[in-house]
């Protein structure tokens, strides 16, 4: 599964031990894109990454108001992805 956000709330839930399976993170902008997340060794991607995958899950808490637009920008990517 992916992480949804290069930032501070994926440092909080890595930290808290979620990061068995982590095929990276995805992230909008594009200063963050192609490089790792601050003191993790995943790689942070385009959400676009998901295009082509069968049934990715994301995992995107910790939104707040962004979580819908998050999720309509990603359905629109992929029907079937699976947001948590």
């Amino acid at each position: 599964y992916y992480l949804y956000s290069a930032h501070i709330n994926s440092q909080y839930l890595l930290n808290n031990d979620i990061n068995d399976n982590i095929k990276g993170l995805l992230d909008k902008s594009d200063s963050k894109i192609g490089k790792k997340l601050y003191g993790y060794d995943y790689d942070v991607f385009n959400p676009e990454k998901i295009i082509d995958e069968e049934n990715p899950i994301v995992v995107a808490s910790h939104m707040g108001p962004y979580y819908e637009e998050i999720k309509n920008n990603l359905l629109n990517l992929n029907k079937n992805v699976i947001i948590l």
